[in-house]
């Protein structure tokens, strides 16, 4: 009740009916409708534009990551394609390409999503006998850096490892019929002569190797590159001896690269070790007596 419930009334007065506040319930729930009219009214247009950037957004999404969705959801289907881009490619002779566009990479890309199918196994296959194929073309045609290179995508494919011998075997014969093998063997021996063991292209040893690639079997190469990494080890020897045992190390490391058979390479190998062993002995010794600098010396 108000205050009017107690008011007087006289002639001539209206009576003033009592009214009752508004309950606090309702003005809470209505609260909202406290703002200016301006407000109330601009809010569902805020609302659309917030639906219209979700689905904006929702659209860029889609847009971005569709393919690899649809290649999580229907693998068998990208698979397909890889292997029908792979025969395109093998039909045209792009065996292989850095850029995954040749019928190796994506053979190989359908193979991994579908492990089990046998097409791609079947057309990397194809490949390795293309590869072989076209190995003999290039070295029909002189072009023996191709022939090495399609002879070596055909291994790596599982292309019979005869068939592989032979083409390689014919290959070296080619090259060293083009090659002048003698004068490369005058050379070497001229090299070795002088004491150019290694460090340069005419030296004794890649000489004798540029020869032994074209001509495994060559007698005057193997013989000449065992005297040439003998004369390497002694220098080694001698490097042990002056205790120079890095300069000693990288000498023993250039013989084991040209012949990691060589007679000699174990007894030099062995007594570098036990060197090697000396020395940090010495190392540690000089540092338990607080000669830092010493030790230093000798760890180097």
């Amino acid at each position: 009740m108000d205050r009017n419930r107690n008011a007087r009334r006289g002639p001539g007065r209206r009576r003033i009916e009592p009214t009752l506040a508004p309950d606090r319930a309702d003005v809470a729930a209505t609260g909202d409708d406290r703002r200016p009219l301006r407000q109330r009214q601009s809010s569902p247009a805020w609302r659309w534009w917030g639906a219209l950037a979700c689905i904006a957004l929702a659209i860029v999404a889609l847009m971005v990551f569709r393919q690899p969705l649809a290649d999580r959801l229907w693998p068998e289907t990208r698979a397909q394609q890889l292997r029908t881009d792979a025969e395109q490619a093998l039909s045209e002779g792009r065996l292989t390409a850095t850029d995954g566009s040749g019928a190796r990479e994506l053979y190989e890309a359908a193979l991994a999503l579908e492990p089990d199918r046998i097409e791609a196994r079947a057309g990397l296959s194809r490949v390795a006998r293309q590869a072989l194929a076209q190995a003999r073309m290039a070295m029909d045609t002189g072009r023996y850096d191709d022939a090495y290179r399609m002879l070596t995508l055909a291994r790596e494919l599982g292309v019979p490892r005869a068939d592989a011998d032979a083409l390689a075997a014919q290959l070296r014969a080619r090259e060293a019929a083009r090659a002048d093998v003698d004068q490369w063997l005058v050379s070497a021996a001229s090299a070795l002569k002088a004491g150019d063991l290694s460090g340069n292209d005419h030296a004794a040893l890649p000489l004798y190797r540029r020869v032994l690639a074209v001509q495994p079997n060559r007698t005057e190469a193997l013989e000449g590159r065992e005297d040439a990494i003998s004369a390497m080890l002694q220098r080694a020897w001698s490097r042990m001896r002056a205790d120079e045992l890095a300069a000693a190390g990288a000498l023993i490391a250039q013989a084991r690269g040209f012949d990691a058979g060589h007679a000699e390479l174990p007894d030099a190998t062995a007594e570098l070790a036990r060197l090697l062993e000396r020395r940090r002995a010495r190392a540690r010794a000089a540092l338990g007596r607080g000669r830092l600098e010493q030790a230093r010396t000798l760890w180097r």
